[in-house]
């Protein structure tokens, strides 16, 4: 086991890790040695993964056959997922060891749309397609289905995917927090120079990582030590993938220009990241700290303000016959065309016509 360090609750290695909810009673030091045992090549990978992921609890709770089921089921008629998975199939990359991108995308369009019926509360949302794409590089389309549901339903938070949702804005603060209390060189250097850097960081943490134009088998042991730790692993692996890229954003000025670092391949020497023993000096309590803290950060700082514009004109005092007729008009437009005025009031207040309310 590794030195540990000065602050409280530090893993240095695997070992001392806790592990995804999925995998409490197996023996850290056995699924170490069964994850470096796995060849760094496609197709090794399938049983680890579904054991790491608890997908045969999942399977149980369905019948057999249940995706073929689901293929043949009709869309909900308000629902649009059908579209977009069509859209965006042919948009996600193909595994660079896979031979035709026909029956990839074939596999892939099943996949994701058979979800999208199984769950439709959920459906199909953007980035989607990268996580199924990458399992369909491992495993056949069953598997990758049942790996799929248990990614999304079991590893990720509820809500992750829902644009505004409280799940969606808590994880948005737990990498700034995180990177400001154990990189403060580099995450004052980007607060300074990048206005809204942790940007570009959604599409890495919403895809898992696939957005990334890694190598094959980097991503491949990048998912081995992610799926052993479950959800947090996230901000592990982005940690880790900052603090090789820390001299090189230093030296960047802008985002414009820090962008660019990613735009093709990371110029990272991935010999030297162990996804299997990430020393960031970080685990999984520590991040549960940075959430809070992070969270109560942005409530602070930029606290939400409502501005409503149904509110009484007709009593107040300041507001002359002319004024009241415009508002009068506004309102009546604002019925008939909700989502052209939706911002109406607080423009309306910052020219000093309407009371702040």
């Amino acid at each position: 086991m590794g030195t540990s360090l000065a602050r409280p609750n530090v893993q240095t290695s695997l070992e001392s890790l806790e592990l995804s909810p999925e995998l409490r009673g197996h023996s850290p030091h056995e699924l170490l040695a069964v994850a470096r045992a796995l060849k760094p090549e496609p197709g090794n990978r399938t049983r680890f993964w579904q054991l790491c992921l608890g997908v045969e609890p999942l399977k149980e709770e369905e019948p057999c056959d249940v995706l073929a089921w689901l293929l043949q089921l009709p869309s909900p008629d308000a629902d649009n997922s059908d579209e977009c998975i069509r859209l965006d199939v042919p948009r996600t990359p193909v595994p660079e060891h896979m031979q035709s991108s026909d029956d990839f995308q074939h596999n892939l369009h099943a996949v994701l749309l058979a979800y999208a019926r199984r769950n439709p509360a959920i459906g199909y949302k953007s980035g989607m397609s990268f996580i199924a794409g990458a399992l369909l590089g491992e495993m056949d389309r069953e598997d990758a289905f049942w790996c799929f549901c248990a990614i999304i339903e079991r590893m990720l938070p509820p809500g992750i995917f829902e644009d505004g949702s409280r799940a969606r804005f808590e994880e948005a603060t737990v990498f700034p927090e995180l990177l400001r209390k154990t990189r403060p060189k580099l995450h004052a250097h980007l607060e300074r120079e990048m206005a809204y850097w942790h940007g570009f960081l959604h599409s890495w943490i919403y895809t898992l990582f696939t957005y990334l134009k890694v190598p094959y088998v980097v991503q491949l042991r990048l998912w081995d030590g992610l799926f052993l730790r479950g959800f947090d692993g996230l901000h592990q692996v982005g940690l880790a993938i900052f603090q090789q890229l820390e001299p090189i954003l230093l030296a960047c000025r802008g985002l414009e220009e820090a962008s660019h670092v990613g735009r093709d391949h990371l110029p990272i020497d991935w010999t030297k990241v162990d996804f299997l023993d990430l020393r960031t000096g970080v685990d999984n309590k520590f991040i549960e700290e940075c959430r809070r803290s992070g969270l109560l950060e942005q409530q602070q700082r930029a606290p939400i303000r409502r501005y409503v514009l149904e509110w009484s004109i007709h009593s107040h005092h300041r507001f002359r016959p002319k004024r009241k007729r415009s508002v009068l008009a506004v309102l009546m437009l604002q019925r008939r065309c909700g989502s052209l005025f939706n911002r109406l009031s607080k423009a309306l207040w910052l020219n000093k016509i309407l009371p702040l309310t």
